[in-house]
């Protein structure tokens, strides 16, 4: 399935394609604007995520959302990242391709629930950023 906005957004493009396969999901997300940006792609599966601190950390923002995320410290995520979420149904593995000047910031929710997001800076990601 493909799917690509340049409304959601003012000024920003958005493009995703996610791929079902017997073995699992591959999904490719890519963006651009003309003006430098915060590109973050949250990854947030039900269940406690391997690696999110004990501590709250403090607010990654101070709006949009961000307020209700306290996060640890970014990771360094250029040669890719991969985090495990322990769930009801076993473990779910979530793959990051690595990309120039990306790192992975974890944080706890609103409801205590374990995200990962992947973040870039610029007028686009510099690469796709494939999930598998």
């Amino acid at each position: 399935m493909r799917a690509a906005t340049t409304t959601a957004v003012p000024g920003v493009l958005l493009d995703r394609t996610v791929v079902v396969t017997p073995d699992g999901v591959l999904d490719l997300f890519h963006g651009g604007s003309a003006t430098r940006r915060t590109w973050d792609r949250t990854l947030r599966f039900q269940g406690v995520l391997d690696g999110v601190p004990a501590t709250d950390g403090k607010p990654l923002g101070t709006s949009d959302g961000y307020q209700h995320l306290y996060a640890a410290s970014p990771i360094p995520a250029a040669q890719g990242w991969a985090g495990i979420w322990q769930t009801s149904a076993g473990e779910f593995q979530a793959t990051l391709a690595g990309a120039p000047g990306q790192n992975v910031v974890l944080a706890r929710g609103p409801d205590k629930d374990q995200i990962a997001l992947a973040r870039q800076e610029g007028e686009k990601p510099t690469s796709p950023w494939p999930i598998a």
